[in-house]
């Protein structure tokens, strides 16, 4: 009994890579019916049903009129693992320059935050942390308040570790941290890693 020729039942032949999925489905006995509805897809054209040697037949799929695409859910995102979510909290804010020539501020406690670079409140915001990501044109750090010795005064110091070797900058009191010293102290470190 011939299964595959290279004539089908109206006359028309077939195309080479149609008759070659075929033959190749035929002498590799298809066994899983992932593979089955691969073959049956490259049958689709033809409109031929195949005979396979286990026994099985395969038709060609329905066309995609008579096929209905489910109602599209919207995916409510899962909820995180507390161990994730910890970690993302611990994640400090970042102030990004775009390319629009305005800088984007997004923490992971309060998403995007809007302030006004300079005010009074962009200064009380900086007041309650204790560290911050900086992305500028020209450079970008890591800035962290500490205590100097001996007193009770806050400052920060912009840090920036590239292989293995970490660079550090005074910033200064919380009042002096306007966009001007922090984009100045982002192009001294950037400076500092490229003569090294």
């Amino acid at each position: 009994m011939r299964l595959f020729s290279a004539k089908s039942k109206t006359g028309e032949f077939l195309s080479q890579s149609v008759f070659r999925a075929k033959l190749c489905a035929w002498e590799t006995s298809i066994d899983s019916s992932i593979q089955a509805q691969e073959v049956a897809k490259l049958c689709a054209g033809s409109g031929e049903v195949m005979v396979i040697p286990t026994g099985r037949q395969l038709s060609a799929p329905p066309t995609p009129e008579a096929e209905q695409e489910p109602p599209r859910t919207l995916r409510v995102p899962r909820p995180l693992h507390p161990v994730e979510q910890l970690a993302r909290s611990r994640r400090p804010p970042l102030i990004e320059y775009c390319a629009s020539g305005s800088y984007v501020i997004i923490s992971s406690h309060e998403g995007e935050v809007h302030l006004e670079p300079n005010s009074r409140a962009w200064f009380d915001w900086l007041a309650t942390l204790s560290s911050f990501r900086f992305v500028g044109p020209t450079g970008r750090f890591t800035a962290h308040r500490g205590y100097k010795r001996g007193q009770q005064t806050l400052y920060w110091s912009a840090s920036r570790c590239v292989r293995r070797h970490t660079y550090k900058h005074y910033l200064g009191m919380t009042e002096s941290l306007t966009l001007a010293s922090l984009e100045h102290t982002a192009a001294r470190l950037q400076s500092d890693v490229d003569i090294r």
